[in-house]
């Protein structure tokens, strides 16, 4: 009945909840991070299985991301929009995210920082994130689609 949207609506809300956090990433947070010798930091949450992504393969992920103020600036989680699909290795996203998925395996949520150069430099990006912003995400591999060449 009516009840359905509601209920699908707060599932999202909570599938999200591993995604919220409050106030200013500090050097305290990423302490325990593996930084990769591009500068961006990962720490994976919960482990994956299955296949490794590969180029020209569909991705299917949902993510929250936040500035390093903790201001947080999009997620799927909201309003139950569903995963964000893209193709690997075609330059849709930032190239941070391109280096992230290469390495991540379905179910697998990782909670990852990336520096300007790996996201949207010093043009910033659309009035919500300033130039030479360093970002955090928190992101969820939900799937696999097609690999087209």
């Amino acid at each position: 009945g009516a009840a359905a949207p509601r209920a699908r609506a707060d599932e999202a809300q909570v599938s999200g909840s591993w995604t919220v956090h409050t106030g200013p990433f500090d050097a305290d947070f990423f302490s325990d991070f593996t930084e990769t010798d591009s500068g961006i930091a990962y720490k994976k949450v919960r482990p994956g299985s299955g296949e490794k992504p590969v180029a020209g393969q569909k991705v299917f992920m949902q993510y929250t991301g936040y500035l390093l103020d903790g201001k947080r600036f999009d997620s799927t989680y909201d309003g139950n929009r569903g995963s964000f699909a893209f193709r690997l290795g075609k330059g849709k996203v930032i190239s941070g995210w391109e280096a992230t998925a290469s390495g991540m395996q379905s179910g697998m949520r990782v909670i990852v920082r990336i520096p300007p150069k790996y996201a949207y430099g010093g043009q910033g990006a659309g009035g919500v994130i300033p130039p030479d912003a360093t970002l955090v995400f928190y992101m969820e591999l939900v799937g696999l689609g097609s690999i087209k060449p």
